[in-house]
């Protein structure tokens, strides 16, 4: 169906081993192409959002559907394939050590995709190009600066053209002009995954955060996260 949500967490209750209660009866559909603005604490347990979309981890109530799927009760087989759509940036980035940027970026299509060599080289070298990355594209994370880890990172999750987007508080750390570049660099990967889309349909995008201020303009809807559930409130940004 069109209009079916591309994410749904329904009453969902989720925590940690620590006790931490990360969700508490969730409800939030997500719809295709939507941009949500999720404002929270630090650490309120925002990564979860993906994790539990990802079947990293299941809840130990409710159901979370991607695609329609039920991510809960499928086989491994087919939470693979469930993961080919989702595209995530953690907020320590998580880049592969041992491999440089540009193996970094092309990690997802030769796991899952298994593309022939210049097809992944053609398409990693145009994100390498928007990010001007080109430079740095045999170093290392632990020789980029912290705004080159995150644009490699951002580069990574969208080179599978994916229909959600998960970033998990992308701006926080960085100072006003680096923050300011990394949304504008989210605007455009934006765009270039509907370009290299056959649907020229956008990414659905979640963004949990702890200051919503910087996305202003960005978000079509913006929610609380808070005390383990989302709550939306009249004030919602109009993206430009």
């Amino acid at each position: 169906m069109a209009d079916q949500p591309v994410i749904s967490f329904q009453n969902v209750f989720f925590a940690l081993e620590s006790g931490l209660q990360v969700f508490s009866g969730l409800n939030l559909d997500l719809a295709a192409g939507e941009r949500c603005i999720l404002s929270g604490t630090s650490r309120s347990g925002s990564s979860f959002f993906a994790r539990l979309a990802l079947g990293l981890f299941r809840p130990f109530r409710g159901t979370v559907r991607v695609m329609g799927v039920d991510v809960s009760h499928i086989h491994l087989h087919d939470l693979q394939e469930i993961r080919q759509h989702i595209g995530f940036v953690f907020r320590d980035s998580r880049l592969i050590s041992n491999m440089g940027v540009e193996r970094n970026i092309a990690l997802p299509l030769n796991y899952h995709r298994k593309l022939p060599p210049d097809v992944v080289r053609k398409r990693v070298n145009s994100l390498l190009d928007l990010f001007g990355l080109d430079p740095v594209q045999d170093i290392r994370p632990v020789g980029l600066s912290p705004e080159q880890r995150m644009l490699s990172a951002l580069a990574r999750s969208a080179v599978m053209t994916p229909e959600v987007l998960f970033f998990d508080d992308p701006l926080t750390g960085f100072p006003p002009d680096v923050s300011s570049r990394l949304l504008t660099a989210m605007k455009r990967l934006r765009e270039w995954i509907v370009f290299h889309r056959e649907d020229d349909q956008p990414p659905a995008m979640l963004i949990p955060v702890s200051e919503p201020g910087p996305y202003e303009g960005f978000a079509d809807r913006l929610g609380t996260f808070q005390d383990g559930r989302v709550s939306f409130g009249k004030q919602e940004f109009l993206n430009l």
